[in-house]
């Protein structure tokens, strides 16, 4: 029998470059996101198998290269490259220790 989807909320995240709890991570209510709701974002589900520590995402190559093209197209170019943001969501998969499954969330916003 399957389980329902009950994502868990990762007790780390990372914002403006740095790895934070998840406490943190908060933006100003003066950002073009706050102010005018320009903001880019995108999703993942991150699954774990029960009978093992493997972990695996759902199309996240997809998802990131899809976040990147909307970024563009709003004109708001990202400070980190795709390859980096990958390498950033393996870092904080391998930092969580809560019991998946995981619903990953990507923003993108402008600080002015």
């Amino acid at each position: 029998m399957s389980r329902p989807w009950s994502p868990v909320l990762m007790s780390t995240g990372w914002l403006a470059g740095q790895f934070c709890g998840a406490d943190q991570l908060r933006i100003s209510v003066g950002t073009s996101a706050v102010r005018y709701g320009v903001v880019v974002f995108d999703g993942s589900r991150l699954y774990q198998r029960q009978d093992s520590a493997e972990r695996w995402f759902v199309a996240l190559t997809k998802h990131l290269d899809r976040f990147a093209q909307s970024c563009a197209y709003l004109e708001m170019p990202l400070s980190h490259s795709v390859a980096c943001l990958r390498s950033v969501i393996h870092e904080l998969v391998q930092r969580c220790s809560e019991p998946g499954p995981w619903a990953l969330r990507v923003f993108g916003y402008a600080d002015a």
